[in-house]
C-alpha cells in the first residue's frame, strides 16, 4: 500500500472518530429543548467536511507521490557534513546523494574570502558533493565562508536528494581551506599614469613580467579592456613584457554601439595568473581622442534633401541604402536616378517624390563597414517647401460588406461579393493651397482578381467571375480582401496616398 493511501486511511480513521463525536453531540442535542432540526444541522456539516478533507487530502498526496509508491516516503532533508576549498574550488558534502539534475544557480550562493565576496562562477552537483568553482583561487590561511539561499519557488533549482527533499539554507558556514599556495602573485612595478592613444595606430607600453612577484611559479598572462570594441580586433595583446593596442579609425568609434563621445577613456587590465587561479592585476587608463564628420543642418524643399556637414572626407559617396527618410512617420523612397549626390560639405538626396509644406520629415544615416561620416537617427528636417500636399479629410472607407478596418485612409478593403462600383466624393480630400485636385486608383492585386479605375470623384472596383477566382495562383480563400489606393494629385504633382 503506498504512503499516501496509507496516511489518507489515517485521515479518514480521524475523521470517522470525528464522526462518532458528532454523533454523540446530536444525542446529547436531542435531549435538550432544541428544535430536533437544529441538532441535526450541528452534526451533518462536520461529518461532510472532514470526509471531504480526507479525500482531498488523498489525492492531493497520490499525485505528489505516486499512488504505486513501492516503499515508505523519505521525508528527511539532505545535511551538510562537510565544506573544503582548495584553489578556486570549494566543496560542499551532504550525508546522501543528491539530484544531479537540480542544479542551483550560481547567484544563490555568497562566498567571502578574507571577508571580502569572492564570486562564483559556476556549480555543479555530483554524488554527495555539490561544487562551487570560484573566479579566482583563495590563499593559504585565509578564511573562507559560504553562504546559501534557498529558492521562494518550486521552479527553481535547489539543492535536494533523490526523493526530492530540499536541503536547507546555509549562512556564513565556515570553510576548511586547504590550499597549499601561501600567496598569490602580485604587482611591485612603478603605478601606470594615463596614456594617449591616436586612432589607427599601434602604439605600445612596457610592463616586464619581472613587476610581478610570482613566489618561484610560472605565471601567466591576459590583457583586457572595459570596452574592447574600440580596439582594432587582435591588437589589444600582451607579448614579450610589452602591451600592444591599436583604436580603430576616428569614424569608427564615432559609429560604436554604444555610442562613444571624444575623448573616450579606456581602461586596459593586464592580468598574471599563477597555476592555481590566483592573480594580480596592473591597470593603466587610455585616453583616445577622435573627430569624424557630423551633420549639422539637414532641410527639404520639395524632392531635394540637403544634408549639411562641418567638413567631408575626399571621394566620399554614400549609398542610397545608407539613408532613410520618413514623411509624416512613414518611409518614402529616394529618385530612382541619381538618388545621392556630395558636393564639397553637403550630401544632397532627391526624394521620388517631393515633400510639402505642412509634412513632417526626418532622415537617419546608417554608414557602412569602413564610415566616413558620424551615423545618426531621425534627425528633424526643415521643411522649406511652399506648396503643401493635399490631404484626406473623410473617413475610412470599406467597400465589402464584412467590417474590416482599413490601414490608413483612403485604403479600402474589397471582397468577392463588393459592388461593382463605389462613390467617393472628392469633397473627401483637400488642398491647402486651393490647388485643383485630380485623382487616380490602384488595387495591391492584379488584374486576375479586381481592376480599379478611377472616373472624377467615382471609384470603380471590378472583381472578377467566381469562377475565374478559382483559378487564381496561388489560391484564394473563399473570401479574400484587397486594397484600392485612392490618391488625390495637386498641380506640382505631390502626391499623398
Amino acid at each position: 500500500m503506498s504512503s499516501a493511501v496509507r496516511l489518507a486511511r489515517a485521515w479518514m480513521a480521524l475523521d470517522t472518530s470525528a464522526i462518532r463525536g458528532s454523533v454523540a453531540s446530536q444525542r446529547r442535542a436531542l435531549a435538550s429543548p432544541a428544535p430536533l432540526s437544529d441538532a441535526w444541522d450541528q452534526g451533518r456539516p462536520l461529518a461532510r467536511r472532514g470526509r471531504w478533507a480526507a479525500c482531498a487530502l488523498a489525492a492531493v498526496l497520490a499525485l505528489l507521490f505516486g499512488a504505486g509508491e513501492a516503499q515508505a516516503r523519505d521525508w528527511t532533508k539532505p545535511t551538510l557534513t562537510g565544506a573544503a576549498v582548495m584553489n578556486r574550488t570549494l566543496t560542499l558534502t551532504y550525508n546522501e546523494a543528491l539530484n544531479e539534475a537540480s542544479v542551483p544557480g550560481p547567484y544563490m550562493f555568497q562566498v567571502t574570502v578574507a571577508g571580502k565576496s569572492r564570486a562564483v562562477a559556476g556549480v555543479a552537483v555530483s554524488g554527495r558533493a555539490v561544487t562551487l568553482s570560484l573566479v579566482s583561487a583563495v590563499l593559504r590561511d585565509q578564511t573562507v565562508t559560504v553562504s546559501y539561499a534557498t529558492g521562494w519557488y518550486i521552479t527553481v533549482a535547489m539543492i535536494r536528494d533523490l526523493a526530492r527533499n530540499t536541503a536547507g539554507p546555509l549562512w556564513n558556514r565556515a570553510v576548511t581551506n586547504t590550499t597549499a599556495n601561501v600567496s598569490g602573485p602580485a604587482y611591485t612595478g612603478p603605478s601606470l599614469a594615463p596614456l594617449d592613444g591616436i586612432p589607427d595606430t599601434q602604439a605600445s607600453y612596457s610592463v616586464p613580467s619581472s613587476h610581478f612577484s610570482a613566489g618561484g611559479e610560472t605565471l601567466t598572462f591576459s590583457v583586457s579592456a572595459n570596452r574592447s570594441d574600440v580596439f582594432v580586433s587582435g591588437s589589444l595583446r600582451y607579448a614579450n613584457g610589452t602591451v600592444w593596442f591599436q583604436p580603430k579609425k576616428s569614424c569608427a568609434l564615432a559609429n560604436l554601439t554604444p555610442p562613444a563621445t571624444s575623448p573616450l577613456r579606456i581602461v586596459i587590465t593586464l592580468t598574471a595568473s599563477d597555476p592555481d587561479g590566483a592573480t594580480a592585476h596592473v591597470k593603466r587608463t587610455l585616453n583616445v581622442s577622435f573627430l569624424c564628420p557630423a551633420l549639422t543642418d539637414a532641410a527639404v524643399t520639395d524632392k531635394t534633401l540637403t544634408l549639411t556637414y562641418g567638413s567631408l572626407p575626399a571621394g566620399f559617396a554614400p549609398a542610397a541604402d545608407e539613408f532613410t527618410v520618413k514623411v509624416d512617420g512613414n518611409a518614402v523612397a529616394l529618385a530612382t536616378t541619381n538618388p545621392v549626390s556630395v558636393s564639397d560639405s553637403t550630401v544632397t538626396l532627391t526624394l521620388a517624390a517631393p515633400v510639402g509644406a505642412n509634412q513632417a520629415v526626418t532622415v537617419s544615416h546608417s554608414p557602412g563597414a569602413d564610415p566616413k561620416t558620424a551615423r545618426f537617427t531621425d534627425r528633424a528636417v526643415r521643411v522649406t517647401s511652399t506648396n503643401s500636399a493635399p490631404t484626406y479629410d473623410g473617413p475610412a472607407i470599406n467597400l465589402g460588406v464584412f467590417p474590416h478596418a482599413p490601414v490608413e485612409a483612403p485604403y479600402s478593403s474589397v471582397y468577392v461579393n463588393s459592388p461593382p462600383g463605389v462613390n467617393m466624393p472628392a469633397a473627401a480630400f483637400s488642398d491647402p493651397d486651393g490647388d485643383a485636385l485630380t485623382f487616380s486608383v490602384r488595387a495591391n492585386r492584379g488584374r486576375d482578381v479586381v481592376t480599379a479605375t478611377g472616373a472624377g470623384s467615382t471609384v470603380y472596383v471590378h472583381v472578377r467571375a467566381a469562377c475565374a477566382l478559382r483559378n487564381v495562383t496561388p489560391t484564394l480563400p473563399a473570401r479574400f480582401e484587397t486594397v484600392v489606393t485612392v490618391t488625390a494629385t495637386d498641380p506640382p504633382a505631390q502626391p499623398r496616398g
